[in-house]
């Protein structure tokens, strides 16, 4: 049986797309490794898959010192085990799983949590990047210096994150979301690139919201597990809804002490975590920050959105909810009381944002999920490895 190495970051909006895959190559007869932090084991465990672990300091997440420290500690672990597996499976985030599976001789597959990834959606047009920004990208010497910053050693093709991402990549990409919402999708081989919408499975979440006991109409307010520490924002979502007769359901994070808020408005239910697969089955609007597997999650379950994106592809995915008509944008320079309410009337008393996402749902559900992923995963299986050839025989 073909023994396979899942490797994945330590962020929720990467790791949870990744899970319902686990679970259904174990359900499959698949002998699966996941290599990832002690935060997600217990999730993983529930997949059936071995765990393998490594460490990350949370305190140090964002800064490059943590970044750079963070993927050395999985390229040296993936290194030092990948050799006992027949296959590597590395989501996009872990930028050097193609060179990781050259060096170990060994087949990747990638997953991508993100927009599938080429020059043309790093546009500043699609990416929301400044100009002096998308320069410094488009910078040979800014690029190796900044991936000498993140990586380290040369553990990707010329010492190049971006090239790496572009030039070296794997026969198979199974992308989290469908065509029809894909920046520039034509430009994607669908030989190599298969997108297949949301992967969603019921997570090992805790819930202790009073469901049952919720109003007929329900805001959910969350800005995702990194880029949460708001307390500002939060403050003004408290004002700017403490009138309105709809429940509010709101994720503040790990980052803002409850305490912090003051007074909380009688129709607010707060909390730092909440499952938020079953809180969007109840939702009429989400209010996000707009990670790609936030708006996944929003498309899967129907419900318009009001994006204030914060930081990496978050502007372009919320640019193009907007596009799609699928609810509003605000910068979040501009949040205030005024904005909000005028959003939250906008996309409540316009039926096109709850039609346009009904449509958008149908398409993302008929891509198949993590079934279809897995699928895709054993046609490549059995290319590379029951007929004995050598790996690199899936794309034609």
């Amino acid at each position: 049986m073909v023994k396979i190495l899942i490797i994945n970051v330590p962020f929720h909006g990467h790791v949870n797309p990744t899970i319902a895959i686990t679970k259904e190559l174990v359900d499959r007869g698949y002998k699966v490794t996941y290599l990832i932090s002690e935060e997600f084991r217990e999730e993983i465990a529930l997949t059936g898959a071995s765990i393998m672990l490594y460490d990350y300091n949370e305190k140090l997440a964002m800064s490059l010192k943590g970044m750079r420290l963070t993927m050395s500690k999985i390229y040296e672990t993936a290194l030092r085990i990948g050799k006992n597996y027949d296959l590597i499976i590395y989501e996009f985030m872990f930028f050097m799983g193609k060179h990781l599976g050259d060096t170990l001789k060994k087949p990747t597959i990638r997953l991508i949590s993100m927009f599938a990834f080429n020059k043309n959606t790093i546009n500043p047009k699609n990416s929301g990047k400044s100009s002096f920004k998308f320069k410094l990208i488009q910078n040979k010497l800014a690029r190796k210096i900044f991936t000498q910053l993140i990586i380290g050693e040369e553990k990707v093709k010329n010492n190049d994150i971006l090239t790496e991402v572009l030039e070296n990549v794997p026969e198979l990409n199974i992308v989290f979301t469908s065509r029809k919402f894909q920046i520039h999708s034509e430009q994607f081989q669908r030989a190599r690139y298969k997108f297949i919408g949301p992967s969603i499975i019921k997570r090992a979440e805790k819930n202790n919201i009073p469901l049952n006991k919720l109003k007929e109409k329900v805001i959910y307010i969350s800005l995702g597990t990194l880029f949460n520490k708001s307390l500002n924002f939060f403050q003004i979502c408290l004002k700017a809804f403490s009138d309105v007769d709809m429940s509010i359901i709101m994720s503040i994070g790990k980052n803002v002490n409850i305490k912090d808020l003051g007074t909380i408005p009688d129709n607010f239910l707060v909390y730092q975590v909440v499952p938020q697969l079953d809180v969007l089955k109840r939702t009429n609007v989400f209010i996000t920050h707009g990670g790609m597997n936030s708006a996944n999650e929003a498309i899967y379950y129907g419900v318009p959105v009001i994006t204030i994106p914060q930081f990496a592809d978050q502007p372009a995915v919320a640019r193009r909810l907007e596009e799609l008509g699928l609810g509003i944008v605000i910068d979040k320079k501009n949040v205030s009381v005024e904005t909000l309410k005028k959003a939250l009337n906008d996309v409540l008393n316009n039926s096109m944002y709850k039609e346009n996402m009904k449509i958008m749902s149908e398409d993302m559900i008929n891509c198949g999920g993590y079934k279809a992923a897995t699928t895709e995963i054993e046609k490549y299986i059995g290319l590379n490895f029951s007929i004995g050839t050598k790996y690199n025989t899936y794309y034609t």
